[in-house]
């Protein structure tokens, strides 16, 4: 709206401060304003205010009242000036009767008169008297910048509109495809957060298990160096054993000698038996041969009589 109007630039600080509505965009109608708001959600082109001039028709009859502000002070409303009379209306609907006065004294005189209709008062400077007694005001910086000293020229070529629309076209497709790359980027995000997070619990697994490893291999140490002192024999222990060891050889000496004397006591015995067997000669053979095959065929007597019990 602030491009609709213009105002000497003396006034430039009090406007900006005092009509907040600069900022809003002016349509006629209801359906416009619908349109305007539909469009911004279609292409996520953020958020915005609308002036509708259908819905301020009633203030009219104010704005064609003449009025008196105390002290000769001007309205911002008639310091305007506006290329289509209509805008009169918008500007009208965002100031109301808020006067303009050249000091913060004669500002709050005016606010605190008792002239309601003249309570909303802002000074060149930017500090604000509201209708409902509070004030605002201060800061290093003045605002203002908000409305030019000239109306702007609001007439548009049918190849401006034109190529406003290829241009809006042009930066919603790269808007939206810069959408996609922060919605990719931003999957890709979680999905590294997610792998971190079981990298992480991954490593703290693995410094559990070395602390135990390093747990258990402190412990075998110990165990090895009492196992390596308790496997040392003692003195006692040596002695006694170089003692079996000369008893082993004696013994093994003992052992070899009946060895030795037992063989030849096993030939002296084979020498007999030959002795005997020759001396009996043939008849002794034959007696020998024959009680071999009596023992033999009672063996088998036996065997036939013990299978026939049992049957």
């Amino acid at each position: 709206m602030g491009d609709l109007g213009a105002i000497d630039a003396k006034y430039d600080v009090a406007i900006s401060t005092a009509c907040p509505g600069l900022d809003y965009i002016v349509v006629e109608t209801t359906d416009a304003a619908q349109a305007c708001v539909e469009l911004l959600r279609r292409e996520n082109l953020g958020v915005a205010t609308f002036m509708i001039l259908e819905k301020q028709v009633d203030l009219l009859p104010k704005l064609q009242q003449k009025v008196s502000p105390p002290e000769g002070v001007p309205r911002l409303f008639d310091l305007i000036k506006v290329r289509d009379e209509r805008m009169k209306l918008a500007f009208f609907a965002a100031l109301g009767n808020t006067v303009v006065a050249q000091s913060l004294d004669q500002a709050t005189r005016i606010a605190y008169s008792g002239m309601r209709e003249f309570r909303r008062v802002v000074t060149l400077d930017g500090a604000l008297f509201e209708k409902s007694g509070t004030m605002s005001g201060g800061g290093s910086k003045l605002r203002g910048g908000k409305m030019g000293t000239s109306v702007r020229v609001a007439s548009v070529s049918a190849g401006a509109i034109r190529d406003a629309e290829n241009e809006l076209s042009f930066l919603s497709e790269k808007l939206n495809s810069l959408r996609q790359k922060v919605a990719d980027a931003a999957r890709n995000c979680q999905t590294s957060e997610k792998r971190l997070t079981h990298l992480e619990m991954d490593l703290a697994k693995s410094h559990k298990e070395i602390e135990s490893l390093q747990s258990q291999h402190s412990y075998l140490e110990k165990q090895l160096s009492s196992l390596e002192v308790a496997s040392q024999p003692r003195k006692d222990e040596l002695d006694r054993v170089e003692v079996l060891k000369k008893v082993i050889s004696a013994e093994e000496r003992e052992i070899d000698w009946l060895i030795r004397d037992s063989k030849q006591l096993k030939e002296m015995a084979s020498v007999l038996q030959r002795k005997i067997e020759n001396a009996g000669g043939e008849k002794l053979k034959l007696q020998k041969s024959w009680i071999s095959g009596i023992q033999s065929d009672i063996a088998k007597d036996r065997k036939r009589s013990t299978v026939a019990r049992f049957r």
